[in-house]
């Protein structure tokens, strides 16, 4: 996989058909999570990245996204964005 564009969490919600398939590098923190057979479905609610790719806490909110994950794998997620909903 190459390195992921600069798409923020914003820029998904506004165009969401535009960004399916996208590389993309979000993170944040877990707010929910579902467990299923194969994978697990983490809700995170987004923030800024720092250079070294850790989620800047103190920063406001970016929104939420979700991330399907196998278990074991790390929250901060680089991957295509699939689908954007609004709420």
């Amino acid at each position: 996989m190459g390195p992921p564009t600069k798409l923020e969490i914003s820029d998904a919600r506004l165009n969401p058909k535009a960004l399916k398939g996208s590389r993309v590098r979000w993170g944040g923190n877990v707010v929910a999570v579902e467990n299923f057979k194969t994978y697990t479905l983490l809700e995170i609610l987004g923030r800024p990245l720092s250079d070294n790719g850790k989620p800047d806490e103190s920063a406001k909110s970016m929104g939420r996204f979700m991330a399907r994950v196998r278990s074991g794998r790390a929250v901060r997620r680089r991957g295509r964005c699939r689908a954007a909903a609004t709420h």
